[in-house]
């Protein structure tokens, strides 16, 4: 099921798109609106599941990361769930 969205909200999602550490109380500023009415909006998009979550993006080498690897893998369906428990088990995988 598609949701409408107007115009506010899709400026909350792009706000939060760019930086999802965006403080309500600037995101009402900048729309013009209350924290509380930003708030209600945010929690209708999660309700629809149109924001599914908040994340960070984290610089490897900062951490000390040398190298980083994309990795795909042909398993046989079968055999996916104990592939996929097999790499999480290395020290080195981190998601």
């Amino acid at each position: 099921m598609t949701i409408v969205l107007d115009e506010k909200d899709k400026m909350i999602i792009d706000m939060l798109m760019r930086n999802s550490r965006t403080p309500i109380t600037e995101i009402a500023r900048r729309l013009g609106i209350t924290d509380v009415a930003v708030k209600k909006r945010l929690e209708k998009l999660e309700r629809e599941g149109v924001i599914l979550g908040y994340t960070i993006k984290i610089n490897p080498s900062k951490l000390g990361y040398e190298s980083i690897a994309i990795v795909g893998l042909d398993v046989e369906p079968e055999h996916l769930l104990k592939a996929i428990d097999e790499i999480k088990a290395r020290d080195y995988v981190k998601y």
